[in-house]
């Protein structure tokens, strides 16, 4: 028997992090037809990754930027929540560390990064009455593509890529092992920020 045997998942996102957490999620023996009891939100599009100086930046940009990935996450979990109500659900965010620490360069991402952070956490304290779990794992920004120098920082050397560290790390939040964390944030980035 695997980890996840019976577990129904449910992955938002595209690229190479989304596709790391399904494939980890498949591995553990979850399924991806049906009801999902499991909803993992691993969603950051490649324009969030690009540097854009922050003085002069418009109203659309931010919006785009920063404001339209926040409520597509809240989006995605108030859909999440009738099929993970009542059913030891899980949900989980996967978001960039910046979120904990910032990046010139990367502002809209990091602000929106930790307005996803915050929504987890009070989903967390919310639905726990719901038989629901909400946690947060950060993976580092260089690990989901090109990013400005002053957004990257070195990190203690992953024996594992962090993308694969983050994506194991869902599978344990959504087992049966980590069914008394809730409103946790983890990070898969070596150890580069520790979250109080």
């Amino acid at each position: 028997m695997t980890l996840l045997s019976g577990r129904v998942a449910s992955v938002a996102g595209s690229g190479p992090l989304a596709d790391a957490v399904t494939a980890a999620l498949s591995a553990a023996g979850a399924r991806f037809d049906g009801r999902p009891d499991v909803a993992v939100w691993a969603s950051i599009a490649e324009e969030a990754l690009l540097a854009s100086p922050v003085v002069g930046m418009g109203e659309p940009d931010w919006v785009r930027r920063c404001e339209e990935p926040l409520f597509a996450a809240l989006q995605f979990f108030q859909g999440a929540y009738p099929d993970l109500k009542g059913r030891d659900g899980r949900a989980v965010l996967v978001c960039p560390s910046v979120a904990l620490e910032g990046a010139a360069g990367l502002v809209p991402l990091a602000a929106a990064a930790e307005g996803q952070r915050q929504l987890a956490k009070s989903l967390a304290r919310r639905w726990g009455r719901d038989g629901i779990t909400v946690n947060i794992v950060t993976v580092p920004v260089a690990a989901l593509g090109p990013a400005p120098d002053d957004a990257t920082r070195t990190e203690r050397a992953l024996t594992a890529d962090p993308l694969v560290a983050a994506a194991a790390t869902v599978v344990w939040l959504a087992s049966a092992g980590a069914a008394g964390i809730t409103g946790a944030t983890i990070g898969a980035d070596g150890g580069a920020v520790m979250a109080p």
